[in-house]
This record gives C-alpha cells, structure tokens and sequence, in this order.
C-alpha cells in the first residue's frame, strides 16, 4: 500500500508475508507476521514516524530491492525466533533512518543477522548468533550484544552504550574508532583503520 494523503499503515498476517514495497506520506508503517521479506522500498513518511517490523515468528529478510527508509524517524526490526538478513541488490541502503535528532534503528533477533544501515545510531541484540554491520558512513552504537560482532564503516565508530560479545572486529575506511565505554564486555577486539 502507497498512501498519498496522512495516515498509516498496519499489517498483520499469521503467516509469511512478502512485502513489495509501501510508503505513507505522514504516518508510521507497522508490520507483523510469522516472517516478513521486504522486496522493495518501504518508506516511512513525516517527522516522529516509526517504522516497526516483527517477525513474530520466524525471519526478517531483504531481498531484491528490499530497504526501509525513514528520513524523519527511527526504524525497529524485531526477529524475536529467528534471524535478520540483508541479501538484497540494494547499495547501502537496507536501512536508513534521520530525523530532528537523528534516526535510530533498533534491532532484535535470535539468531544470526546482518544488516547494511545508514543511520545515525544502531542498537540491538542478537540472543543465539553473530551479528555483521556495515555503514557507508560513520556509526554510533547505542549498544550491541552477540556471540561474534563484525562492523565495517567508511566513517567514524563511537558508542554511547555497551558492546557485548566474544569477538569483536571494528573496521573503519575512513574515520576513527573510539569504543570508551566502560560497560564493554568482549572477549577479544580487533580493530583495523
């Protein structure tokens, strides 16, 4: 569904739902299912809008042109039983989220995720799993947990909250790597800039 005119857009099937493509001018976008594909753009509309997805039984993947984009709020992606991937054609550009104070995507997932996010700060946890992240910017870590965590950025990486984990491999193109806080626990850290 495209909306042209305020309001929003809320789906819910108990089964597998494939999602091609959605958009609402001024209003949040929620998607609930056993597993939800995103194939095409999802566009969350307006300032403070959310754009929720949960697979509340299964998987959240994108495919083909899958993204969601957000330029005036935050996006969540809650994969409670299964895992979050991004296998999708799109360059960049699987999550993107701005706004007054910046986009902020919020993630949960058992098992193992990956996600490509052109946002201004990402938290979340993966229960069962590892966890890869790659930004074609800079990226702030509200908090992260894994078993194994992989960030690749073509910008600086701070944090604002903890990262737990076994392993955790920062890489940054262009930028600095600062991870100060003293909440961290991880195993082992490898850093390349």
């Amino acid at each position: 569904p495209n909306l042209t005119s305020p309001g929003d857009i809320a789906i819910t099937r108990p089964g597998t739902l494939v999602l091609a493509g959605a958009s609402t001018v001024d209003g949040t976008i929620s998607v609930t299912a056993a597993d939800v594909t995103i194939i095409d753009l999802v566009s969350v509309g307006g300032l403070g809008n959310a754009g929720t997805f949960v697979a509340n039984g299964g998987n959240i993947h994108f495919l083909e042109a899958g993204r969601v984009e957000n330029s005036g709020g935050d996006i969540n992606l809650v994969a409670a039983s299964g895992a979050i991937s991004a296998l999708n054609t799109a360059s960049w550009t699987t999550l993107t989220a701005g706004g007054v104070s910046g986009g902020q995507v919020e993630f949960a997932a058992h098992d193992s995720s990956a996600l490509s996010a052109d946002v201004t700060s990402l938290g979340g946890a993966v229960t069962n799993g590892n966890l890869t992240l790659a930004s074609p910017s800079g990226l702030t870590v509200d908090r992260l947990s894994a078993d194994n965590i992989a960030i690749t950025a073509a910008g600086d990486v701070i944090q604002t909250g903890p990262i737990a984990g076994r392993n955790l491999t920062v890489a940054s193109t262009v930028g600095a790597v600062s991870l100060t806080n003293s909440g961290n626990d991880v195993d082992s850290v490898a850093i390349a800039n």
